[in-house]
């Protein structure tokens, strides 16, 4: 069985104080379903025009690097 750190059993109880982080990993879980999805042939790479930010592989995964930046970078000048 594996360790959970204190801040992941307080987001699974729904206690994170910090709405930003949760935004943060919402985006990273859902950037690392897409890549599980494109490595096992459920999804294709996609890049639509116009953009389809929910559904284009390229903004789905760097949505979640850039929000990742920017918060790490805002507590930790």
């Amino acid at each position: 069985m594996s360790e959970i750190s204190e801040q992941e059993a307080r987001e699974f109880a729904g206690l994170d104080d910090d709405p930003e982080r949760l935004k943060v990993n919402a985006l990273i879980e859902k950037a690392m379903q897409h890549v599980f999805d494109l490595c096992s042939g459920k999804e294709r790479w996609t890049m639509r025009v116009p953009v389809d930010e929910l559904r284009d592989s390229d903004i789905v995964i760097m949505s979640a690097l850039t929000a990742a930046k920017k918060y790490i970078n805002e507590r930790n000048p």
